[in-house]
């Protein structure tokens, strides 16, 4: 039965395996992160946490967030927003300076079909993390053309973020990089676009969104925010 541990890569005559990622202990991982303190202090940078979906493991979060703090680093969030709440306020919250938190697509029928898990969560913790404000939210729309991108979906995801009193928004660009993880990984290629958006596109749905924010403004007090 596998364990994987590795060791069948290091031994593999004709290197036909390989050992994507390794764990690191906490100790491990913190004393990496603070080789670029220096660099830290002079950019005003910090820890960026990312991705797949880390509050998936809020106690290694917990201890890595509270050795990252009490060396006085600043911490980023990226996240889904789809995690158990109450463990994310006492094991995460408090030691996070910013999230940036995707809101894909409004419809619930629509967002189950992509991502397999229903909206409503991801909805209702980005309002209870705003009314917490302990820690600054950027909340991002990912453009992924023909799902996310549709006019539809956009002013619906402004009227929610105005109805939450959510300040400010960013329009991810799309990114298809992923989308080859699916065949080194034997799966099928997901059915969306495989490609860059043209910059002419993606310049015409910065417009598009921006019209959105402007038809609303006397509803919505929403600033975007550029990546």
């Amino acid at each position: 039965m596998c364990v994987r541990c590795g060791n069948c890569t290091r031994v593999c005559p004709g290197n036909a395996l390989r050992l994507i990622g390794c764990y690191y202990s906490v100790e491990t991982l913190t004393e990496i992160l603070l080789r670029d303190v220096t660099f830290y202090r002079h950019s005003g940078g910090g820890v960026t946490l990312s991705g797949g979906e880390c509050t998936i493991y809020p106690d290694y979060l917990e201890s890595l967030l509270r050795s990252l703090k009490s060396k006085g680093i600043h911490v980023v969030l990226e996240t889904s927003g789809y995690f158990a709440y109450d463990v994310f306020k006492r094991k995460v919250l408090p030691y996070i300076d910013l999230i940036y938190y995707d809101i894909k697509i409004a419809d619930p029928t629509a967002h189950t079909k992509y991502t397999s898990k229903s909206n409503k969560r991801i909805f209702k913790n980005f309002q209870r993390l705003l009314r917490e404000k302990k820690v600054n939210i950027l909340p991002r729309i990912p453009f992924i053309p023909g799902i996310t991108s549709t006019m539809k979906n956009l002013r619906t995801i402004v009227d929610f973020l105005s109805e939450a009193r959510a300040q400010r928004v960013s329009l991810l660009p799309y990114n298809p990089l992923g989308i080859d993880k699916y065949v080194s990984l034997g799966r099928t290629k997901p059915p969306i676009c495989q490609e860059f958006v043209k910059p002419e596109d993606e310049r015409k749905i910065n417009a598009l969104f921006t019209k959105i924010i402007e038809e609303r403004l006397k509803r919505v007090n929403v600033k975007i925010c550029k990546e």
